[in-house]
């Protein structure tokens, strides 16, 4: 089976352009080039920044990604089913991924945003061991040690979190 729209031959000189203008954009105005690409989701920009900045994360934490332990995380609230989010932990590095499923029940075209009034009382449990700040490094955001955290707060800039833990306090 071939999915269609992967038939066509692939325009390897656009995508290097674009990932170039991608991680110099996102070296300097990360929140502009993220609105940019939420707001033009279509044309497959976002994809490329999402599995790149992921890439880049993974390069940066070796040992957090190849060798670190699988920790299932706890959704509650009125959406918990509507989000998958886990752990993995190595030494004193942690990586918390969170990301939505089953969108189309909770929003309807052409407005896909997942603002916070969206997920209502929907929050992620951290557990005890795990709590630290938190470092988004898909948005640059930083969430607060807390015991829980909402997924509209996590979900604020970008409709996938991927958080790594903040030596800093």
């Amino acid at each position: 089976l071939v999915d269609p729209d992967n038939r066509r031959p692939v325009n390897y000189q656009q995508r290097q352009e674009i990932l170039k203008e991608i991680k110099e954009r996102s070296q300097q105005d990360l929140s502009t080039l993220i609105t940019e690409l939420k707001d033009t989701a279509k044309d497959g920009r976002i994809k490329l920044f999402l599995i790149t900045q992921a890439l880049e994360v993974r390069n940066q934490n070796i040992k957090l990604f190849q060798e670190g332990d699988y920790i299932p995380l706890t959704i509650r609230g009125k959406y918990a089913d509507h989000v998958v989010a886990f752990a993995r932990v190595y030494d004193n590095q942690c990586s918390i991924t969170v990301v939505p499923r089953y969108l189309t029940s909770l929003v309807s075209p052409p407005n896909y945003a997942l603002r916070e009034e969206v997920w209502q009382d929907t929050y992620l449990e951290v557990p005890h061991q795990l709590q630290s700040n938190w470092f988004n490094n898909l948005t640059g955001e930083v969430l607060s040690n807390q015991e829980t955290l909402t997924i509209g707060s996590i979900f604020q800039s970008f409709p996938v979190a991927l958080l790594i833990n903040s030596t800093e306090e």
